[in-house]
């Protein structure tokens, strides 16, 4: 995990702001529900939806390119990282003497090389990010579901209520 931690140290501004950019996205996938349960209601009611609908498509315009910006710096990020990770041990193979090299397989270095940076890509940034963004959805979503929605007579969005 220290080695995991070092190669990420040099992004840590751009995987700031790539949690930065979670947060928001986050809570746009979280109050969706909310503004479709308002549309709902304002439909059984009879009242106009105007609104509602288009603060959720806002939501959902809002968290999509959230989404695509943090996908495409967090991209970025591991290819850079892949590429500090290949650095050292491509360079190392050509230091070897030519008995160490004619002992392994052809293609042995390299396929060792370029599968075990890819695995690191992957852990260094996406996995980073995406643990953090499941911590938060969780926490925003036990958050939601403990504030309570309606007031004290039954919900009528509810499948459960009584009708």
């Amino acid at each position: 995990m220290s080695a995991l931690i070092g190669y990420a140290r040099p992004h840590w501004r751009v995987l700031l702001l790539s949690l930065v950019l979670t947060l928001p996205a986050s809570v746009s996938g979280l109050v969706q529900p909310k503004f479709a349960q308002a549309i709902l209601d304002r439909l059984d009611d009879g009242a106009g939806v105007v609104a509602p609908v288009a603060l959720l498509a806002a939501f959902l315009v809002a968290g999509a390119l959230l989404t695509g910006l943090n996908a495409c710096l967090q991209q970025r990020t591991s290819e850079r990282v892949v590429r500090q990770v290949r650095r050292g041990p491509v360079h190392r193979p050509i230091r070897l003497p030519v008995a160490e090299l004619d002992r392994r397989a052809p293609g042995d270095l390299i396929a060792r090389v370029t599968s075990d940076s890819t695995l690191l890509k992957s852990a260094a940034t996406e996995g980073l990010i995406m643990t953090v963004y499941g911590v938060l959805t969780f926490a925003g979503a036990l958050f939601m579901m403990a504030t309570p929605g309606c007031s004290a007579s039954p919900c009528r969005c509810s499948p459960w209520s009584a009708s």
